[in-house]
């Protein structure tokens, strides 16, 4: 059954939304948003009507997701309410069901899908777990039925479990992908390619996901090397807050195997 669906924001949720649904065969009948570039631009990529205010929001569709940020979620809430009377539905991992309270009189529930998402290289829908939680049986049912029309692995999770994942999720991601940045600038000042280190990068990821973290690390920490971690902090001994990163993951990961 063909949905409309109004989304505000125009960011790298949005967009992931905007895409995933129009290829589900619903129909994105209007973008909101603050940032009128963005919000024009994605709006003329799905040809959609483009509003920068909340009250001409398309009281017509039957969805309505908020793809804003966290802090600003509540606020929209309740202008929204002021219009519509469709099912109202948040995105975010760290912010639980209950910050649309405001808004408890209309049906409302999360749709947070789990994955990195950058509006210049968006993730098939297929591949991205999504985790759902609503207001309602009824409600939680209709947003389980617009998961599986996305073809998303559906997990139905509580908010206090959402926040634990995000923030594994945080670990997984962002902290790594810093850590990537990290040895990309350490092994440029050697004038050696960051390429060198894509096939350890490939091959740690395989074994974390075929044999559990746990039972993958290797390294000087995990047999203890004191004087090879000692011979690593000499080299960051301009660099203070790599050389403290280093120390403490490493204190880390002796802790966990001593």
């Amino acid at each position: 059954m063909k949905n409309k669906f109004v989304i505000i924001g125009a960011g790298n949720t949005a967009n992931f939304f905007a895409k995933a649904l129009m290829n589900a065969g619903h129909e994105i009948s209007q973008v909101i948003a603050r940032d009128s570039d963005k919000g024009k631009d994605l709006a003329q990529l799905y040809n959609c009507v483009f509003e920068n205010e909340i009250s001409e929001i398309d009281v017509k569709a039957e969805f309505c997701i908020l793809a804003t940020s966290d802090d600003s979620l509540g606020e929209l809430a309740i202008e929204v309410r002021k219009y519509f009377t469709g099912i109202l539905l948040h995105c975010s991992g760290s912010c639980p069901l209950s910050v649309l309270n405001s808004v408890k009189d209309l049906p409302h529930g999360v749709i947070y899908p789990l994955q990195t998402i950058s509006s210049t290289d968006l993730p098939n829908s297929e591949l991205v777990p999504m985790l759902i939680e609503g207001n309602s049986k009824d409600t939680l049912d209709i947003i389980e039925q617009i998961s599986i029309e996305l073809g998303s692995q559906i997990h139905k999770i509580n908010s206090a479990q959402r926040l634990k994942l995000h923030l594994a999720a945080v670990m997984v991601s962002n902290f790594c992908n810093h850590l990537y940045l990290k040895a990309e600038e350490l092994i440029k000042s050697t004038n050696l390619d960051f390429e060198l280190l894509h096939p350890l990068m490939q091959e740690t990821l395989r074994k974390a996901i075929q044999n559990g973290p746990y039972n993958s690390q290797t390294g000087p920490a995990r047999r203890n090397d004191l004087h090879t971690m000692q011979k690593h902090l000499g080299i960051l001994h301009d660099d203070m807050e790599l050389a403290n990163l280093y120390k403490l993951i490493s204190d880390s990961i002796v802790k966990t195997y001593s």
